[in-house]
């Protein structure tokens, strides 16, 4: 991604600095709303990696294109993306 669209991201995002966990790692980051690949790529995760919300007490895999809102507490995990054919 260039750095004019990491810019326009984050200009977004006026709310509150929240908590939130991912791969067992507190951070700190603005509350709002942030595409998935966006977060991936702050987070140094792999694009071909899934990115998990904890939720509800269960994971939900997030899809790339996806938009989600940050909130305090929130509880992220990567791992290799599952299925393919067998």
């Amino acid at each position: 991604m260039t750095d004019k669209h990491n810019e326009d991201e984050q200009e977004r995002h006026e709310g509150k600095e929240v908590e939130i966990t991912v791969n067992s790692k507190e951070r700190e980051m603005l509350a709002g709303n942030y595409s998935v690949s966006f977060l991936k790529e702050q987070w140094n995760i792999p694009a071909e990696h899934e990115l998990n919300l904890f939720k509800e007490g269960k994971f939900i895999v997030l899809g790339d294109n996806e938009t989600i809102e940050i909130h305090e507490g929130d509880i992220f995990s990567s791992q290799v993306k599952s299925g393919g054919a067998s």
